[in-house]
């Protein structure tokens, strides 16, 4: 009966957002999609769990095509009272048009009044032309689509939405075109890393004999082809030069150029070697991405470039497949320990390697702890999105055949303190500059420097009791915020 009262006030609540929307477009006014996005990121975090969905003018004023985006889920939405199939055609075409299926890879356009009855599909894929996911059935949505998930959720959740819809236009009189009275908040940490770098790049034409590097390659490890990528072929360039295949790759190549951070007037560094020197062209950073949008992906593919070069050095590969960056052993220990600062001086396991009871002399499995990164500007500032992870092998580095389960079972055993200190340990780790040696021998990477987490205070507070509620007092006590357990019968 609670769930079916609860279910019929979320129906409620709809009508009067519906007819409030309707009201204010007959007077014309034109903020109804930006106001609407303030109830529709929290329903959508409930609903569809996507957690990470923000409101994308917070990164940039007039971002092009799309309203919303979910970075780590790869989900983009528009908001929009115009139902039409015109409109939906000009959101996909801008949607191509800024090449945002690179970043995301679903597409969802809500209306905020009512969609159509039926869209055809006629045109929809001449425009996509399976460069992204979207389904008219099932990506044009209004709040019919939103009830139909809901009705399924069981008592605790619905509650959530209904009061996610009570506070905006519930009987409070306030409406979404109002302000409600929030309730208490608390400081809660982004997954979000202040990240520096030099404020001077290098450009240079590439001055080499493409076909004659070609035609070299099959007497030396970097083997190339007619079809082989100019970075390849610079990379094959420096090896027959006797600089080897180990040189740093903290550099990108676009328009025949090579762009970097590395100082390519100085004879001692290897690029200097493959360029014209009288085309190198110091270049201001900021000036350099802001030319436009290509600009910007360039910078951010020399920057993460520039992570890889800094990681590696580090002992932290990038794993292709998995796009991941693993911590790998640094010698032939079973177990690799890293001492951090958190809440308190300590050592993290980062890669533990267990071995076979019923044949110790093979291994079992690897475990690594591993993140996804990405780098975004917001204005003028830039930072490292990092997302803490697992991965599992049994060599080190190719993927174990039970990775899913064992990863799966680790993430259902923590909580929102083990993650934040995952993330707190990465920040750190990325962060910490060795001191100098009795010799002067400590090597820090140049390029990057990272600072602190962002944090903001406006959060609704979570009591870890009531959510952690269900769960037998000795589960939780095992579950030490400071450090996971490396193995358990379970995995």
């Amino acid at each position: 009966m609670h769930l079916q009262n609860s279910l019929k006030r979320i129906s409620e609540l709809f009508s009067i957002f519906i007819t409030q929307v309707k009201s204010q477009k007959a007077l014309g006014l034109t903020d109804l999609n930006k106001l609407s996005e303030n109830v529709l990121v929290p329903l959508f975090r409930e609903i569809y769990n996507f957690i990470h969905i923000e409101k994308l003018e917070a990164y940039h004023e007039n971002f092009p095509a799309i309203d919303l985006g979910d970075d780590f889920a790869r989900v983009a939405s528009q908001i929009t009272a115009t139902p039409s199939s015109e409109k939906v055609k000009k959101t996909l075409k801008g949607f191509i048009e800024h090449r945002l299926f690179e970043r995301y890879d679903r597409l969802i356009i809500y209306i905020i009044s009512e969609k159509q009855t039926l869209y055809s599909g006629k045109g929809f894929d001449e425009i996509i032309e399976d460069r992204f996911s979207f389904n008219t059935e099932s990506d044009i949505q209004d709040w019919t689509d939103l009830l139909g998930e809901i009705k399924n959720f069981q008592l605790a959740k619905t509650r959530k939405v209904e009061s996610i819809l009570e506070q905006n236009f519930g009987e409070s009189d306030i409406g979404i075109f109002g302000s409600v009275e929030l309730e208490p908040k608390e400081n809660v940490s982004l997954n979000f890393i202040d990240v520096t770098f030099p404020s001077i790049l290098y450009i240079a034409d590439i001055s080499i004999e493409r076909q004659e590097v070609i035609a070299n390659s099959k007497h030396y490890k970097i083997q190339l082809n007619s079809n082989s990528d100019t970075r390849k072929i610079v990379r094959a360039a420096l090896e027959q030069l006797g600089f080897g295949t180990d040189v740093d790759f903290d550099w990108v190549c676009h328009e025949n150029k090579i762009i970097t951070f590395h100082d390519l007037d100085d004879k001692s560094q290897p690029l200097n070697h493959v360029i014209d020197i009288g085309t190198l062209t110091p270049m201001n950073s900021q000036e350099f991405f802001e030319i436009d949008e290509d600009y910007e992906r360039l910078f951010i593919q020399l920057l993460r470039c520039c992570l890889q070069q800094m990681l590696m050095l580090k002992s932290v590969i990038w794993h292709k497949k998995e796009k991941l960056f693993i911590f790998v052993p640094t010698g032939d220990e079973d177990i690799r320990k890293e001492k951090w600062v958190g809440e308190r001086s300590s050592e993290r396991d980062v890669f533990v390697k267990k071995w076979r009871k019923d044949e110790p002399d093979k291994v079992d499995f690897c475990k690594h702890l591993a993140f996804s990164a990405q780098f975004r500007r917001v204005s003028d500032n830039w930072y490292l999105i990092v997302k803490p992870d697992w991965h599992f092998s049994f060599d080190g580095y190719k993927r174990h055949f039970k990775s899913d389960d064992k990863v799966a079972w680790l993430k259902r055993q923590e909580r929102n303190p083990h993650i934040l200190n995952h993330l707190r340990f990465i920040t750190h780790f990325l962060s910490y500059k060795e001191p100098p040696g009795l010799f002067d021998e400590t090597y820090n990477y140049p390029f990057l420097t990272f600072g602190e987490l962002q944090t903001f205070s406006n959060s609704p507070p979570l009591d870890d009791k009531l959510w952690l509620g269900h769960e037998e007092k000795e589960v939780r006590e095992k579950l030490d915020p400071n450090q996971m357990p490396l193995f358990t019968e379970d995995i």
